[in-house]
This record gives C-alpha cells, structure tokens and sequence, in this order.
C-alpha cells in the first residue's frame, strides 16, 4: 500500500488532466485519484513523490507473439499491463498466462488467441481444421484451456471459417484474424469474424 503524489494524471476518458495529483493504491488497486487538495493521503501509507511525471491507464499490446519469458517483466516497464497474444505454442503461452496471473512471474494480463489453420503442407501452426467438426474440436480445445478469442488463418475454407465463427460465439469467444486466401473481407465478415 503507498501513494503517488505530484503527477499528471490522464484518465483517458477525456477529462481533463489532474494536476498535481494523488493516486492511493490498496492491495494492488488504486483505492482513490484526484487532486491533491481534495484527495486524502492515509497517514499509515509511505508517499512517492512523482512531481513533473504523468500517469495514464496501463496500455494494451492489442497484437503480440510472446515468445520468451523475459518480454512479461518488459511490458510492464513499459506500462503494457494487459498484452493479446494473437497464436503461440500452446504449453508456453498458457503457462506463461497462468505464471503471471499467479504472481509468481511480474508481466502484464494475457488474453490468448488460439491459431486455427487449415491443413496441407503450408499450414501454420499446430492446430488445423478441414472440416466443420474439426473446427468446432479445435475451439472446443482452446475453450477449455481459458483462451478468449480464436484467431483463424490464410488456409481455412470458408465453410470452416463459419463454423469456427459458429462454435466460438456459442462459448462466448470472439473471432479474429487474417482474412482466408479463398475468401474476401465481406465473406469473412459475413462467417462471423468479429476482427480482421
């Protein structure tokens, strides 16, 4: 438990910024912000001074591969505290996720995408779908591992495109990634995907 005092803060909601501000953190949370004059500074918390800094909400990598340990600790010297890891390897990218999320590794909240490809020799990745009921074992499996988006690749077809979509919203996840070589946006779009 401590304080920030003397910053900038930025809330991005698009009110102005606080000037001269305190920011309470309790258990890891920030308890209170605002100015100075009007926020109370417990007397049990030691105060950092953060005079001539700014503060602003922790920033999303909205698209990474992290692909070693040592990137967690990173983003957060960054100020990336959530990252979305658009397709990894499944055993190190969940650890990793379930490490931090643990507190036994420092790094920022991992929201995972799970690569779906479709078969054949230039398939990406380790899991692939040629068929609608593959498709749906394939979501099935990322579901049950915690993962909240599926991440569809070049070589889907467009009937596996839709039942991935299909499966996905029916778990609650959403559908991201590149637009299958066999269709266009409005078809992708129109299968369900949520991002491109």
């Amino acid at each position: 438990d401590y304080a920030l005092a003397g910053a900038t803060v930025i809330d991005a909601t698009g009110r102005d910024p606080i000037q001269d501000a305190v920011v309470v953190i309790r258990a890891g949370r920030i308890a209170a912000v605002g100015p100075r004059s009007t926020t109370t500074i417990p007397a049990d918390l030691p105060v950092v001074r953060v005079d001539g800094k700014t503060i602003v909400p922790g920033l999303w990598d909205m698209h990474t591969h992290v692909t070693q340990i040592e990137w967690a600790p990173v983003y957060l010297g960054a100020g990336v505290t959530t990252v979305r890891d658009m397709g990894n390897e499944f055993e190190f990218i969940t650890a990793l996720r379930d490490a931090v999320a643990s507190g036994r590794v420092a790094g920022p909240r991992l929201l995972l995408a799970g690569l779906i490809d479709g078969g054949g020799p230039n398939a990406f990745g380790v899991y692939y779908a040629t068929t609608p009921d593959e498709a749906k074992q394939m979501v099935a499996k990322y579901r049950a591992a915690g993962f909240q988006q599926i991440k569809v690749y070049s070589l889907l077809t467009p009937v596996v495109v839709a039942a991935v979509c299909a499966e996905a919203h029916r778990l609650g996840m959403t559908v991201t990634g590149h637009v299958p070589t066999g269709m266009s946006i409005e078809q992708a779009v129109s299968a369900g995907m949520d991002q491109i």
